[in-house]
């Protein structure tokens, strides 16, 4: 009962968005991953339906919107992308529920496992932050395009502290420099972070990540650094390869303190296969391992997963 309820509210809401504004464009998919993992003990299954409305007005003035409602199969239901963005073909500001700039590419992570905690990867910033209970995060991205394939980003995440389940939100302000020309995409930024309470308030971190297309190969690089008032010091590098569908990956992430040296790799695998001619349709299986070193004595985490994913 609660599912239908809550599926019949987000229809009702596609509804009134599409009888209110007429001209907005609309598409929808739906993926589904079904996943066995070590340390899950079991299967489990997850995913969404997502419905995205957005619309453009404007060329070199423009105001644009975007909503992403999603439906889940545990019988929630929720928001994803919910922003606004006003702007010319030179500035723009954009207010809302979004994420910024990308610090830290991971192609094909279907699934994912960390053996103990995951590696800082110079994304705490980067957005789509949980509402709390004073009101929703305030979460703004002024970007301006410098020419030639250049442009920079200064966004920034304000809180109250924590959000509704209690979970410590960060605070801070995040610019960054991204260039893309033709096959080459790089991007650098900063993220001055700092929590509201817990032992360290104040976290400094950088992130570089690049790709480059080669035609039937993509490479992509991250490097993440990040050190906090503690005089905790992370270095996280990854790398990323895709051959087609295939994309196989490494994430090395080591967190040094005094007397301690805490490490953990990472390995994913995942390819795309088109479901026969169905434009929109593909399904990935995926597998991933992951393994502590160091002062990091977790248990070795391993997992499969398998997504389907189609485009109506």
């Amino acid at each position: 009962m609660k599912f239908a309820f809550r599926a019949t509210a987000v229809a009702a809401i596609a509804m009134v968005s599409a009888s209110a504004f007429a001209a907005a464009d609309f598409d929808a998919n739906i993926e589904l991953d079904s996943k066995v993992e070590n340390m899950a003990r079991g299967a489990s299954q997850s995913g969404r339906v997502e419905l995205n409305a957005s619309k453009k007005m404007g060329s070199k003035y423009f105001i644009a919107g975007r909503a992403t409602y999603l439906a889940k199969p545990d019988g929630s239901a929720g928001t994803d992308d919910l922003w606004a963005q006003i702007g010319s073909d030179t500035a723009d500001i954009k207010l809302g529920r979004f994420e910024a700039a990308n610090l830290f590419q991971t192609p094909g992570d279907v699934i994912v496992e960390y053996a103990g905690n995951a590696p800082y990867q110079a994304n705490v910033l980067r957005g789509r932050q949980g509402g709390n209970s004073y009101g929703s995060v305030f979460h703004a991205a002024g970007t301006l395009q410098l020419g030639g394939g250049l442009s920079f980003e200064l966004s920034g995440v304000s809180s109250k502290g924590k959000d509704a389940s209690g979970n410590v939100v960060p605070n801070g302000i995040r610019p960054v420099l991204n260039y893309a020309n033709g096959p080459l995409h790089v991007a650098a930024g900063l993220e001055g972070i700092q929590y509201h309470s817990g032992l360290a308030k104040r976290v400094t971190g950088f992130g570089l990540t690049g790709d480059y297309n080669f035609g039937d190969v993509v490479l992509t690089g991250n490097f993440a650094s990040a050190k906090n008032d503690m005089d905790y010091k992370q270095n996280t590098f990854a790398v990323m390869v895709g051959f087609g569908g295939l994309t196989l990956a490494t994430v090395q992430g080591n967190t040094k303190t005094a007397g301690d040296d805490y490490k953990v790799s990472t390995f994913w695998a995942a390819y795309a296969i088109p479901f026969f001619d169905v434009k929109g349709a593909t399904i990935t299986p995926a597998v991933s391992f992951s393994k502590g070193s160091g002062s990091n004595t977790s248990k070795d985490s391993s997992g499969f997963a398998l997504r389907v994913h189609y485009d109506f």
